[in-house]
């Protein structure tokens, strides 16, 4: 009936949600298998070529960090030579070129994810350290740290999504109103995708639905959204086939007519906290609101995953006991190939 008539009842949509987010499916990690890690890099390589045939040459003290620290911490860089291209580098993969150490980095960037505001992260590390890291940098590294994971997370496999739901949110750059609009893995809380657009009532989703299918490797069985004609657009232009491959569900709502959004309000009301604390924004895609999507993603345990990540939910996992160090570590060396 569905696939000739294009009738969607409440049967149909019980059978897509079960087959595509119910709780039969379980992933291998879940099944009892090892799940497919984060293959970190070497100890050390070459800044420049990639090579791990380095040695160390001296090792100088970090401008900003105090010369003696009884506590043991690293308030300095090593400078290592490659014998394979000959040049010099510092042994600080992810932290090259600041004048901080690389906890007292990852500090501000966890105290910030878990609800601080620069100001406050600056102040409490300062405190703690005996530093004087200033609300801008703390602000710059976001940014930096933002751009760096995205980029590198833009090119990691997505296994299973085979439910997704697609909303936007509204928030205010400069006295502008702007949209972030997300596509999250019902099953894994996985935000697949974002883009931001200052337009919602004229805004086409043709690209952000490619980018989306693109990312998955193959059009999802189950896709929720709501009623904005945009969503629509993007669903003839990219989804829509003869016969239907996909359940296009256009009516979430709190109380829609076949099914909810909950999942996906629920991190819009997470992306709301992040909003609030926030003094303002003067850029169209904040890095804040980047970060804080990437740190829910790979860091932070979800209570309704039992405790796991949404990338663990998928089958990515980070290993060492520090997950954002991992991650930035891999995501510096994704641009070479060791053997």
């Amino acid at each position: 009936m569905y696939e000739k008539g294009r009738k969607i009842c409440a049967h149909i949509v019980a059978s897509f949600v079960y087959l595509s987010a119910g709780p039969a499916e379980k992933s291998e990690w879940e099944q009892g298998a090892a799940p497919a890690c984060l293959e970190p890099p070497p100890d050390r390589w070459c800044a420049h070529c990639g090579s791990t045939d380095c040695v160390e040459k001296e090792s100088r003290q970090l401008r900003r960090m105090p010369k003696s620290d009884d506590r043991g911490r690293d308030n300095s860089s090593t400078i290592c030579l490659c014998n394979t291209c000959g040049r010099t580098f510092a042994d600080r993969p992810g932290f090259s070129g600041r004048h901080y150490s690389a906890g007292i980095i990852l500090r501000v960037l966890t105290y910030i994810a878990r609800g601080m505001t620069p100001a406050d992260a600056s102040r409490t590390v300062n405190d703690e350290f005996d530093t004087k890291v200033s609300e801008k940098s703390c602000q710059r590294w976001v940014d930096d740290y933002q751009n760096l994971i995205s980029a590198y997370a833009d090119g990691l496999t997505i296994a299973d999504a085979t439910a997704v739901s697609v909303d936007e949110k509204c928030y205010t750059t400069d006295g502008k109103k702007r949209w972030m609009y997300k596509a999250i893995c019902i099953r894994s809380r996985f935000v697949i995708a974002v883009q931001h657009s200052g337009d919602k009532l004229g805004y086409d989703a043709t690209d952000f639905f490619e980018q989306i299918v693109r990312r998955l490797g193959k059009a999802p069985l189950l896709w929720i959204n709501d009623r904005l004609n945009g969503f629509m657009t993007g669903y003839k232009n990219v989804l829509k086939t003869d016969p239907p491959s996909t359940l296009y569900i256009p009516d979430a709502a709190l109380k829609g007519v076949h099914v909810n959004n909950n999942i996906h309000e629920r991190s819009n009301g997470s992306v709301a906290q992040c909003i609030a604390r926030a003094r303002g924004f003067h850029s169209d895609e904040p890095g804040l609101l980047g970060f804080h999507i990437q740190y829910r993603n790979f860091i932070q345990p979800h209570y309704g995953l039992d405790g796991m990540t949404p990338a663990e939910k998928i089958g990515i996992k980070i290993p060492g006991p520090n997950k954002l160090l991992t991650l930035i570590r891999c995501a510096v060396a994704s641009k070479f190939k060791f053997s």
